[in-house]
């Protein structure tokens, strides 16, 4: 894009209220000034088309991923509080049985979501587990 930065859609795209994932392709190296930018993946030109495409359906993958532990985590929650509670009607209720089947399916979602993974999703994700050694920091 000869006339407009990269810098400038991404701020266009947040101004206009669009929620997505960004890959940003550029001649560029990498400087300091893209820990203030909003994109989700890096591309260093020249990129070949299987480079492209794998690094979309990753993007695709993690928003999946994002959006499921999220409802995942949001239904655990409610199940836990309502689980706490003395009243046998609630944990009886149809209502509670559906929030409990629901989170088995978002589980079931998860597991789903991460199968289909590959090294470089499992990089992304789970790199800051470990410690500055690659140590996981349980011990």
């Amino acid at each position: 894009m000869p006339d407009v930065s990269g810098d400038d859609v991404l701020d266009e795209l947040r101004e206009r209220g669009i929620e997505c994932r960004v890959a940003m392709v550029t001649a560029v190296e990498p400087e300091l000034d893209i820990i203030g930018l909003g994109f989700d993946d890096y591309l260093q030109k020249p990129v070949d088309r299987d480079t492209l495409l794998e690094t979309v359906g990753r993007l695709q993958r993690r928003s999946t991923y994002d959006d499921t532990v999220a409802e995942f985590f949001a239904a655990a929650r409610k199940q836990a509080l309502l689980s706490e509670s003395d009243d046998p009607t609630i944990t009886d209720s149809a209502e509670f049985s559906a929030l409990e089947s629901d989170l088995a399916s978002l589980r079931d979602d998860l597991d789903d979501v991460v199968a289909d993974f590959d090294d470089a999703d499992y990089e992304v994700l789970f790199r800051q587990l470990s410690g500055p050694d690659g140590d996981t920091d349980d011990g």
